[in-house]
């Protein structure tokens, strides 16, 4: 019992923590190439989500495996080519034992507003893809029944085409399914 309350304070205390640790170096280090201005080798450093994919040679953290993680694998290099940061002052001996101490933790990355914010696609915040809300006095105006035309709802990808319809005086089909008893209305 003893041993396992060390065991948990050793490694607790020896946890890095990021906010106040990593993500200051990520700034004054990384930031200017691998950030929301510039994004050399298609990475960004500047945002959890950006930094777990990767950049054009794919992921560059390794959580808790510091030799096959190319983010540290580029700060200890001697190669001029390879080293990170390229240019300026190397990181120092300290800082580099931090952020191998922070990947060889699991490289626990808390998330904060920016990260949620870099997690959202603004592509799909376009009013393009949005889903076409018609109003239900439009479709009243042109003789549509909501339980009629409710269910024939177009999916995202097609919501300008059902809007473009109705609004140049083209209305769609309303599918009739014939079956022995009678007719079926309903979406096919």
């Amino acid at each position: 019992m003893k041993t396992a309350f060390f065991l948990l304070l050793t490694t607790s205390a020896l946890a890095v923590d990021f906010d106040r640790e990593i993500r200051p170096l990520l700034r004054e280090h990384c930031i200017e190439c691998h950030g929301a201005n510039k994004q050399k080798g298609e990475l960004r450093l500047d945002a959890k989500p950006y930094a777990l994919k990767g950049g054009h040679d794919g992921p560059v953290l390794m959580a808790g495996v510091v030799a096959k993680s190319p983010l540290f694998q580029r700060i200890i290099s001697t190669d001029d080519d390879e080293r990170m940061p390229p240019k300026g002052e190397r990181l120092s001996e300290e800082q580099v034992a931090t952020v191998k101490a922070w990947i060889e933790s699991g490289a626990v990355w808390p998330e904060n507003d920016a990260d949620h914010e870099a997690a959202v696609d603004k592509r799909l915040q376009h009013w393009s893809v949005q889903p076409v809300k018609v109003a239900s006095a439009l479709a009243e105006s042109l003789g549509l029944k909501p339980e009629l035309w409710a269910p024939l709802a177009a999916p995202q990808g097609a919501s300008l085409a059902f809007c473009a319809l109705l609004g140049g005086g083209l209305h769609p089909l309303i599918p009739v399914l014939l079956n022995r008893n009678g007719p079926v209305q309903g979406p096919v």
